[in-house]
């Protein structure tokens, strides 16, 4: 059993090295080694799959459907998203059945923030942390992993640590964007609501005492630069434009109209190469719900299904709403999620809400503790 355990960890820990792998450098795993992983781990995975496939033949369909759209479109270059979809059931199959637990999590978080805050700072751009990615991929990821961190940490020991969604904001005033700057603030006032629901006035005036304690010393100890920046570039910005943005507005208003105009469009998904509005922003939408209908048309309304029925749940837990809410919240700037190798998060806190994940059989009646 054990070794069973380990093998599912190592499963885990190898998918997302390799993918991050990808970001910083990809001559270090070119875009095939992830793909061959992918096939391999789902080949040695098929009588899993199989005994459990009531619980994924959402995700084998969502699979055809990806294939289907790019034969199409003759967007083959993007076909292996199908083979994601189909490792999406072995990683939430495992975290369903295997009690995979938090450690995981806080490994790959400690690795990834150590490489950015190494970088920015002694005065680094956050930009030139991965090839071709701009500094808010750099916060979103950091975002993804706090929140794997919590699903995890709240799902086997009911514990939610504030540490994390700190680090998830001092890596976003690094990197200085306002969306990512948000909803981490949004993340960190979503912990402190959590906490202060479950604590009593002295606790919470520990906890006051101690983030003014961090703050004054962090601020003596070298952060000086970073506050500066964050007020000049972030703050300045922020109060000038909000969250304004005219290009993706324009993107936005675009698609929507090309949608309602033509009912193909609406069943199949906007075309983007005949249009110079979506030329100008490198044919990316900079939306993940957009990005979704692009990808997957009419068949996107199932993903948003889920997602509005996971929200509006009444028995449904308080803590995974808040943290799919804001990864939703995150994903409204760019093109985030529903088509790459970090929607299973989203899935998997759907799961979890909807009850589709046994928690009480896993976590072993754990008490609640603080």
């Amino acid at each position: 059993m054990k070794i069973e355990l380990l093998k599912y960890k190592l499963y885990i820990i190898i998918y997302f090295l390799i993918f991050y792998g990808i970001l910083i450098n990809p001559d270090l795993f070119p875009k095939e080694i992830i793909l061959m992983y992918l096939v391999i781990i789902s080949v040695l995975e098929f009588k899993f799959l199989k005994a459990n496939f009531n619980k994924v033949k959402f995700f084998v369909l969502l699979s055809l459907i990806s294939m289907i759209s790019f034969v199409l479109r003759d967007s083959y270059n993007n076909a292996s998203l199908g083979l994601f979809f189909m490792f999406y059931p072995i990683l939430l199959l495992s975290y369903q059945q295997k009690k995979i637990g938090s450690q995981i999590q806080l490994i790959l978080l400690v690795i990834y923030s150590a490489v950015v805050l190494q970088h920015v700072i002694p005065g680094g751009d956050a930009n030139d942390i991965f090839v071709n990615r701009s500094r808010n991929i750099v916060s979103f990821y950091c975002l993804i992993l706090v929140i794997h961190y919590y699903i995890e940490k709240y799902r086997y020991q009911k514990k939610i640590p504030l540490w994390p969604a700190l680090l998830s904001m001092t890596i976003s005033l690094y990197c200085i964007g306002r969306a990512g700057i948000l909803t981490s603030a949004l993340l960190l006032s979503l912990i402190v609501f959590m906490k202060l629901r479950k604590i009593n006035f002295i606790k919470t005036f520990k906890y006051g005492v101690l983030l003014l304690i961090t703050s004054i010393i962090s601020a003596a100890y070298g952060l000086q630069l970073m506050v500066t920046k964050f007020i000049d570039l972030s703050l300045f910005k922020l109060r000038d434009r909000g969250l304004d943005d005219s290009s993706r507005e324009l993107v936005v208003f675009n698609y929507l109209n090309d949608m309602s105009d033509n009912i193909f469009n609406f069943i199949l998904g906007v075309p983007l190469d005949n249009n110079s509005v979506y030329a100008d922003l490198e044919f990316n939408l900079h939306n993940s719900f957009l990005n979704a209908h692009y990808y997957f048309g009419i068949f996107s309304l199932i993903i948003f299904f889920y997602i509005f029925k996971a929200l509006f749940k009444k028995a449904g837990d308080l803590f995974y709403k808040g943290l799919l809410l804001v990864l939703l919240i995150r994903g409204i700037s760019d093109k985030l999620f529903f088509t790459g190798l970090n929607d299973v998060i989203i899935f998997y806190l759907i799961f979890l809400i909807l009850g589709s994940v046994d928690v009480k059989s896993v976590n072993g009646q754990e008490e609640l503790q603080n």
